[in-house]
C-alpha cells in the first residue's frame, strides 16, 4: 500500500530500505523555528535519495512577526536548497502569543519570500488555525496542506476547507518505522506526480494487447470511449488507445 508521510526526529532512526517499499511521498522536518534543527533531517534527506523515494521538507515555524518570519524563512531555504527537495512547506500551527496581523504578516512574507526563489510552495496549517489566523487570506502558495484526524488511523471526517494534502491520522503504520506516523491523502484536484514531479509515462498498446477492444453494451462502450478520451487529453495514455478502440 502507497503512503505519503511526514517525519521528524520523533521517528528516529527509519529503515527505509523498508519503508521506501509503501511511503510514495516523504515530507521532512528539518527545523522548529531557527534554534533547533531535526537532528535526522539529513539523514532522512539522503536515505530517501538512496531508496529513490521523493521528498519535499518542512519549517515548524515560532515567529511572532514579519522580522523573525524572513529570517527564519531564509535559514529554511538556505539550510535545505542544497538537497534540492521538491518542496517546501511552512508549517503555522501557533501564534506565540502574538496577534493574528502578525501571524498573517508573517506567513505572508514567508510564502513570498519562498516564491521568489522559484520553488513550489506549501502551507501548513492547523484546522482549528485556518479561520482564526485568516490563513484562508494568504495568498501565492502552491498547494494547501490541513490535518483533521478521527482519532484512529482511519480517515474520518475531511477538513471543513477545500485543500490539496488532507493529513488524516498521527496514528499511521508503515513497515520501517517504529511507533506511529502521520499519515497523509490527496485531497484535491492536484495528482501525485504533481507533488513529485514525475510525468506518467504514456501506456503504449504492445503485441500483446487485443487488436481490438469490443463491448456489447452500447452504454458501457460510451462510458469507456468517455473514459479513454478523458485520459487522452490529459496525455496520460497514447492516442493509439483511443484510435484501437
Amino acid at each position: 500500500m502507497s503512503k505519503i508521510i511526514d517525519i521528524s526526529y520523533h521517528q528516529g532512526d527509519i529503515d527505509w530500505s523498508k519503508a521506501s517499499k509503501e511511503v510514495d511521498l516523504a515530507i521532512i522536518r528539518t527545523q522548529y523555528g531557527t534554534s533547533t534543527i531535526d537532528d535526522k533531517y539529513i539523514r532522512n534527506i539522503n536515505e530517501c535519495k538512496k531508496y529513490k523515494v521523493p521528498f519535499g521538507v518542512y519549517i515548524y515555524v515560532t515567529f511572532k512577526n514579519k522580522t523573525e518570519a524572513l529570517a527564519q524563512a531564509r535559514d529554511f531555504y538556505e539550510r535545505v536548497q542544497a538537497h534540492k527537495p521538491l518542496f517546501y512547506v511552512v508549517d503555522v500551527e501557533e501564534s506565540f502569543g502574538s496577534s493574528v496581523q502578525n501571524i498573517l504578516q508573517g506567513t505572508q512574507a514567508f510564502v513570498d519570500y519562498l516564491k521568489g526563489k522559484g520553488v513550489k510552495v506549501g502551507l501548513y496549517t492547523g484546522h482549528h488555525f485556518y479561520k482564526p489566523y485568516k490563513m484562508d487570506t494568504v495568498k501565492n502558495y502552491d498547494f494547501l496542506w490541513i490535518p483533521r484526524y478521527s482519532g484512529t488511523s482511519a480517515p474520518g471526517l475531511k477538513p471543513d476547507y477545500p485543500c490539496d494534502l488532507w493529513q488524516y491520522t498521527e496514528s499511521g503504520t508503515v513497515v520501517g518505522i517504529k511507533g506511529n506516523v502521520d499519515l497523509n491523502v490527496l485531497n484535491g484536484s492536484k495528482s501525485l506526480s504533481w507533488f513529485t514531479n514525475t510525468i506518467v509515462e504514456d501506456n503504449k498498446p504492445n503485441e500483446k494487447d487485443d487488436e481490438k477492444m469490443q463491448f456489447t453494451i452500447k452504454e458501457t462502450k460510451a462510458a469507456v470511449r468517455d473514459f479513454l478520451q478523458q485520459a487522452v487529453d490529459k496525455k496520460k495514455i497514447d492516442k493509439s488507445w483511443l484510435d484501437k478502440f
